[in-house]
């Protein structure tokens, strides 16, 4: 029995970007270039009709110097895509329980802070031939999210080979202009090695969209926000002239508002831009992906547990300020009593030591190690929470699985950025040659992690415990006068105060300029820089097409990788050095809760859309919080027995001793919380049997009504799926999974399912003949 599939709307899913070629008699000169021009409109007249092979409908429109070529993936191929990636979609009709808030102050946290309200339904692995028992299945429109849409439709263009439609000497033409990493350049330098440079054309073996890009066929590729009514609000571009062109801005828009189901990016804009609520995640991940959500899960629980910290700190730094202006002032008394003359030639550096002298004598007082002591049990709670969290949004969002189907990852090409230590670890990550692409982000993390880590602390371990302690000749033994001392009280807390307060409190800022302001400013000189032009006679004002504006939009990057690791840099000043600057949790909380103001704006008004991504949790981030955290055991540890003013009468074996008792007891305590807090709540534990028993159910049903309508003459039901250029047994096998790591058994599909049976039904009639005496063989 055939299942028809319903259309979608005509959308735009993603834009291609390329300069538009000039027709017209060329000099001597410009034959090469002519010649490279050439190719790559062949380049593009092929893999355009190979999009319009897969299923897609390919439309091109000139602006200016550049052609936008949009395209709109049709249902089935999406569906064919989602089935080959193994993609978890929701059920009809199934849903998860909504939680029930039992006591009065879960209500009242709920109903005051809790904005996301969405049900969440239960999800089971796409199959084509059972497209009907999944949600939004009659209406194309709504069937996938707009992140996953986008995802799908990428995942098609980075796996659509050209490399048997084209010639070498093509490719060799082109890639002389390419500087870095090509498909053609691999492990070797071309120059220093011109015996391979003639041999290395024959091994290539993929011709993907990245590639095409990288040999300049296409310049960019563009992933449109949806649109929204809050657009004339926050897209302000200005507008040009041009002589040949009308105002097409309203032809160009991907649809009209009214044509599209919602409007996410208001819905977003109205509860994410609020401080005291908590952020619409589910929301969050519809628009952005997994990823970019369990980034926000992740600082939105960092922001909550902050709280508890932060009023111990300004509790225990107040203690500390009047401790510490009640001894200076009998320190003053006394000084005055003894020598009145001294009051005399009181000058202002006088006065402004002594205040300095406070602020830093009150975060280095006598309960400080209490602090430093709850602060490292703090972050084993925090730890533990956040993966409990993580396994109930996983469980929610069906993606508990995914690194176990993820699908190989193509050829990575890393982008250059201004950092080396960013090119030597994205160099190293790309020689491992990671299958998927989770393990390579994994692999690039701990990397760039590990440099991140030597960059920002290096200054404060050397501040803590070596500053003051070697070269009593000074640096390098050139003298007393080159001694690096501390002052004024011996010890390095009030350094070390200073350096990472000015450190937390000053690389927020230098991000937020660059990233916000630098935006802003540039956004405000192309308005400045269009108006000042005098339009000349003739002329037709044409405003920036909907496309346009998007393209002008800078690049988000790496968004996620880029906020976690200076997130965590934060987390580790506050975890690392908690004994030296009790206020730390203040100061983080107040920058977070800008940052996410920031980060929303950025991400639905000021940025392209990035390309959403799956993931199942943080990945290599939680093990680097759990070294964080162990450091921060050992670092606080030291800070009190050597560093601070607490251990200032005590020996070298008593300060060891107090060292050695700080860090036991503190582990004694994480490992009990380990213990006590299981990673995955019962209940989800509970829920997720569940589902999988109501899933199987469901499947069941949905078989034997099929049987029921097929008869015994046709019990194989026919597929809905239209073979293709590129056919489904080939694509599977890129995809290939392990079965005993996947729910084959749960989900059996139809043709098993008529084997078992025609076999008991062998067998049933093999005996009724032993009875009668006539054995088949």
């Amino acid at each position: 029995m055939k299942r028809k599939l319903c259309q979608r709307a005509k959308v735009i899913d993603i834009v291609l970007i390329h300069h538009k070629v000039e027709d017209g008699p060329k000099s001597n000169k410009e034959n090469e270039e002519e010649r490279k021009n050439e190719v790559r409109v062949k380049l593009r007249k092929k893999f355009k009709n190979k999009l319009r092979i897969e299923g897609f409908d390919v439309e091109e429109t000139v602006l200016n110097d550049k052609v936008y070529t949009k395209l709109h993936c049709s249902f089935r191929r999406l569906c064919i895509e989602a089935e080959m990636t193994h993609l978890q979609m929701p059920l009809l009709g199934l849903t998860y329980p909504v939680e029930d808030q039992t006591n009065m102050c879960s209500k009242f946290i709920y109903k005051t802070f809790e904005k996301d309200k969405t049900v969440h339904p239960k999800s089971t692995r796409f199959k084509m031939k059972r497209v009907h028992l999944f949600e939004n299945h009659l209406n194309p429109s709504k069937f996938f999210r707009p992140a996953i849409r986008t995802l799908l439709v990428n995942n098609i263009l980075i796996h659509m080979n050209l490399i048997n439609d084209v010639k070498k000497d093509d490719i060799k033409l082109l890639d002389k202009d390419v500087d870095g990493n090509c498909l053609t350049r691999t492990f070797f330098n071309t120059g220093a090695n011109s015996s391979l440079a003639t041999d290395r054309f024959e091994n290539i073996s993929m011709l993907n969209f990245p590639n095409l890009k990288k040999l300049a066929v296409y310049t960019d590729i563009l992933i449109l926000h949806e649109p929204s009514e809050y657009s004339k609000r926050y897209d302000d571009q200005p507008e040009h002239t041009n002589k040949e062109k009308q105002d097409v801005q309203d032809n160009e828009r991907p649809s009209s508002i009214k044509d599209v189901e919602g409007d996410p990016r208001k819905v977003l804009n109205d509860e994410w831009k609020t401080f005291f609520k908590f952020q619409p995640l589910t929301k969050i991940r519809n628009y952005f992906g997994e990823k970019i959500a369990f980034y926000f899960t992740w600082s939105g629980l960092l922001m909550t547990q902050l709280w508890v910290p932060m009023i111990l700190g300004m509790a225990i730094f107040i203690f500390g300020l009047l401790y510490s202006v009640i001894n200076e002032t009998d320190n003053s008394s006394a000084i005055n009593a003894t020598d009145n003359s001294s009051a005399v030639n009181t000058t202002d550096n006088s006065r402004v030591t002594p205040f300095l002298t406070v602020v830093y004598e009150a975060c280095d007082n006598v309960i400080t190690p209490f602090y430093a002591f709850i602060i490292c049990v703090w972050g084993t709670i925090f730890l533990n929470v956040w993966k409990r969290k993580t396994a109930l949004l996983a469980y929610k969002w069906a993606v508990d699985g995914f690194e176990v189907t993820e699908t190989n990852r193509p050829e990575f090409y890393g982008t250059k950025r201004k950092e080396i230590y960013v090119l030597v670890a994205r160099r190293l990550t790309d020689w491992e040659n990671h299958r998927t692409q989770t393990s390579y982000d994994d692999a690039l993390i701990v990397r760039l992690f590990a440099f991140k880590f030597v960059n920002n602390y290096a200054s404060c371990y050397y501040l803590a415990f070596v500053k003051g302690r070697i070269w009593e000749n000074g640096i390098f033994g050139l003298g007393e006068q080159y001694i690096d001392n501390c002052e004024p009280n011996g010890n390095c807390m009030s350094d070390l105060f200073l350096q990472i307060l000015i450190l937390i409190s000053v690389k927020p800022l230098t991000r937020f300029v660059f990233g916000t302001v630098w935006v802003w400013v540039k956004r405000f000189w192309r308005k400045i820089h269009h108006r000042s032009r005098k339009r000349k006679v003739g002329e037709v004002r044409e405003k920036l097409t909907f496309i346009q504006k998007e393209a002008l939009k800078p690049e988000l990057g790496e968004f996620s990788l880029e906020e976690h690791t200076e997130k965590i840099i934060q987390y580790g000043f506050l975890m690392l050095f908690a004994a030296a600057l009790p206020i730390a949790p203040l100061i983080v909380l107040f920058t977070n809760f800008i940052d996410k103001w920031l980060d929303a704006r950025r991400m639905l008004w000021w940025y392209r859309r990035p390309l959403a991504t799956i993931a199942q949790d943080t990945g290599t981030w939680y093990i680097i919080l759990k070294f964080v955290n162990i450091c921060g055991v050992i670092s606080n540890g030291f800070l009190i027995g050597f560093t601070s003013s607490w251990c200032r009468h005590c020996d070298v074996y008593e300060r060891l001793w107090i060292v050695v008792g700080f860090e036991h007891i503190v582990l004694a305590f994480k490992l009990l919380f380990d213990y006590l807090i299981p990673d995955v709540s019962p209940d989800v534990r509970l829920m997720s049997t569940k589902d999988m028993h109501d899933i199987s159910i469901t499947i069941k049903k949905d078989k034997e009504q099929l049987a029921c309508i097929n008869g015994s003459t046709n019990p194989q039901a026919q597929d809905i799926k239209k073979p293709l250029h590129r056919s489904l047994s080939k694509q599977k096998k890129r995809h290939r999974v392990d079965r005993e790591n996947t729910d084959e058994e749960v989900y059996n599909d139809r043709s098993r399912h008529l084997r078992k049976r025609n076999k008991k039904k062998k067998l049933h009639q093999r005996q009724e003949d032993k009875v009668d005496g006539n054995v088949i063989v």
